[in-house]
């Protein structure tokens, strides 16, 4: 049976539409609406996106963009499977990048680890040379490369260059874009390793490797308006020389990446000659931990102001839990949360768990600063006990779940979406 991804009505209900959309859209649920809104999609096919409607925030600077008119939405993400099924770009795996780098680390032998970052990769991208490189591509529909066209042709009129960030469509043609570059790096013979996701370049090379070599090849082939973050760029040197006998342990480097840190050890050597792998401690980055607090932050805050306990209490169950939203797409549970998101920590040996205990232990029980002086008199003893029973180690290391509607889901998130 044929995957069909032209526009019409049944591939968009099939699709592009999913579960949240009915609790974001309750008038879906009638008939008369439902088919109006259809036909709002069937009809982009011949007007295009000019009356393209959208909203933008910022987040890390950069503007963050979500569509408003939500029949280009569902068109865009029909445009969005068909790309990803008839070329194959969509971004690798981030849970098995991680893990078999943290394999690499563990090589007893020498080598060199170089980390890049693409300076403002979406806005950077070159639009008009990737429309004409999708234009060859005898596997893409020519009724999606016109409505890209047009999609692309209104966000120019309206001052957005390259790719707006926080659109589905945006990370596949990244990926489309990046497809060129990444196959040339593979193919040199001193990397043992090479791995990118989005901006985040990641390689293990031969101990001889220089970086302005490495550095040369990566911006020589870099698409089109793309280049390095140099003050991102990071050079880590491993030798194969072992520890003396009498030393049990020594750190050798650590760096974060896509959400981990690695904390790499010192190659063992209990057996004189013969190599010995080297320990990797894999947690959640600074950065990461510093996000889940600024969230329990805007939890207490969203209780100051609303008073809410119960919606207070389900956050934070939230992010130090772990729960499922059903991908009404693929028609699959998806399991997400501390441990779930983080799957691959070393949960005995986790520093960033102790860390977010004893954060939310603050939260609870301090009456100093702005937030926290504010909370803590709002919150009676037997809320204070409920609290203190949450635990994000726990959460991690039992994979304590919690279950909660959809529509109780995107409610409990709202507070954490903005700066």
């Amino acid at each position: 049976m044929a995957y069909d991804l032209t526009l019409h009505k049944k591939s968009i209900q099939r699709h592009a539409l999913r579960q949240l959309d009915f609790f974001r859209h309750p008038h879906l649920a009638k008939k008369m609406e439902m088919e109006k809104l259809l036909t709002a999609c069937e009809n982009i096919s011949v007007d295009g996106f000019k009356n393209l409607k959208y909203s933008d925030t910022k987040s890390g600077g950069k503007s963050i963009y979500k569509i408003s008119s939500f029949e280009h939405e569902l068109v865009l993400r029909l445009i969005s499977r068909s790309l990803v099924r008839l070329t194959g770009s969509k971004q690798n795996n981030r849970k098995i990048i991680v893990n078999r780098l943290k394999v690499m680390l563990q090589e007893g032998v020498s080598f060199k680890v170089f980390k890049y970052d693409i300076s403002s990769f979406y806005e950077s991208v070159n639009v008009s040379e990737l429309l004409t490189d999708l234009g060859k591509d005898r596997g893409f529909s020519n009724s999606h490369y016109t409505l890209l066209e047009s999609f692309f042709a209104q966000l120019a009129s309206l001052n957005i260059n390259g790719l707006p960030r926080g659109m589905a469509i945006s990370a596949v043609m990244a990926e489309y874009a990046m497809r060129r570059f990444d196959d040339k790096a593979s193919e040199r013979e001193t990397l043992f390793f090479y791995e990118r996701f989005v901006d985040d370049i990641i390689v293990i090379t031969n101990p001889k490797e220089m970086s302005t070599d490495l550095g040369k090849l990566f911006r020589n082939n870099l698409p089109y308006g793309l280049s390095l973050n140099t003050k991102k760029t990071k050079k880590y040197e491993f030798v194969e020389k072992a520890l003396p006998d009498n030393i049990d342990e020594e750190i050798h480097n650590d760096f974060d990446f896509l959400g981990y840190s690695f904390t790499v050890t010192k190659r063992q050597n209990r057996k004189k000659n013969l190599p010995t792998d080297r320990r990797v401690t894999v947690d959640i980055s600074k950065s990461k931990t510093k996000k889940i607090k600024t969230k329990l932050v805007k939890s207490c805050l969203a209780y100051c102001d609303d008073g809410d306990f119960d919606a207070f209490h389900d956050r934070v169950k939230l992010l130090s839990g772990n729960y499922s939203i059903y991908d009404r797409g693929r028609r699959v549970n998806r399991k997400a949360g501390i441990y779930y998101n983080y799957s691959l920590v070393d949960g005995a040996k986790s520093i960033s768990l102790k860390e977010l205990d004893l954060f939310l232990k603050t939260m609870v029980l301090s009456s100093q600063g702005k937030v926290f002086s504010r909370l803590n008199p709002k919150l009676s003893s037997a809320q204070k006990r409920l609290l203190l029973k949450l635990s994000f180690v726990d959460g991690f290391q039992k994979k304590i779940f919690n279950n909660f509607p959809s529509k109780r889901l995107v409610t409990l998130m709202e507070c954490w979406k903005y700066e």
